[in-house]
């Protein structure tokens, strides 16, 4: 079974049809392609990207965390697999509001 990492990605998008934080499930031996995404929207609402490989959807595989906090528009960290599920099982997302 491979290792997965999970992504928690702020985005400072301009528009409120934009999601204003992602959250990746990461398969890094198959290029780093997102295997699950959540987004969170401005007003805290959670939408799932289902399907295998919808890094592909979004045209990119998912960057490093260094990678992505190279560009002032985003901010990025490591979270646990726990944290991962808990979001993409939520509808309404209820953490930390400073993050977003």
């Amino acid at each position: 079974m491979t290792d997965h990492e999970y992504i928690k990605c702020r985005w400072e998008s301009i528009s409120d049809d934009e999601p204003v934080l992602l959250f990746y499930e990461i398969d890094p031996s198959r290029g780093r392609l997102a295997v699950r995404v959540a987004e969170v929207f401005s007003g805290g609402e959670v939408r799932q990207v289902f399907g295998e490989g919808v890094g592909y959807d979004y045209g990119v595989t998912i960057p490093t965390v260094e990678e992505i906090n190279a560009d002032p528009q985003f901010f990025a960290e490591k979270i646990s697999r726990d944290e991962f599920e808990e979001i993409y099982g939520a509808a309404m997302y209820q953490g930390k509001s400073d993050f977003f």
